[in-house]
């Protein structure tokens, strides 16, 4: 959650070594329905900082490649999965499902779900993250 994002990746850029990468996870707000959620959850709960940000995908793209960096590989991650497995500290109920019975088999399905989803063309570019792998050139 880099703030202010072009400040950042340019240092990333300027103490890596020629043909250094980067490997970032953020959060992207391209699907409609994800950045109202996530909107709501920044102005609701004390986790977060009033200057959170997270980004569009292709802003984030374009932010490396000024800063002077080559895309080598984007993927996208979080669907059910991460919804329900990943915010135990800020919704505090989702921390019972490892309650539940088989819970360790239904995480594992979620996972497997959450990898599908992340094939389709266009449900793809509705997950909650994306990491980028990106080389200085």
């Amino acid at each position: 959650h880099i703030n202010p994002v072009t400040g950042s990746l340019r240092e990333i850029h300027r103490v890596l070594r020629p043909s250094g990468m980067v490997i970032l996870s953020e959060p992207c707000d391209d699907f409609f329905l994800v950045r109202k959620v996530r909107e709501s959850m920044y102005k609701r709960f004390q986790y977060f900082d009033s200057d959170e940000k997270t980004f569009m995908s292709k802003d984030l793209i374009v932010a490396l490649k000024d800063a002077g960096f080559s895309i080598h590989r984007t993927k996208r991650f979080g669907f059910i999965a991460y919804t329900l497995l990943g915010y135990p500290d800020v919704i505090p109920i989702l921390e019972y499902i490892n309650y539940i019975p088989f819970a360790k088999y239904i995480s594992k399905s979620l996972v497997c779900i959450d990898r599908v989803l992340a094939k389709l063309p266009i449900i793809k570019d509705w997950s909650l993250v994306i990491f980028i792998a990106a080389e200085k050139v």
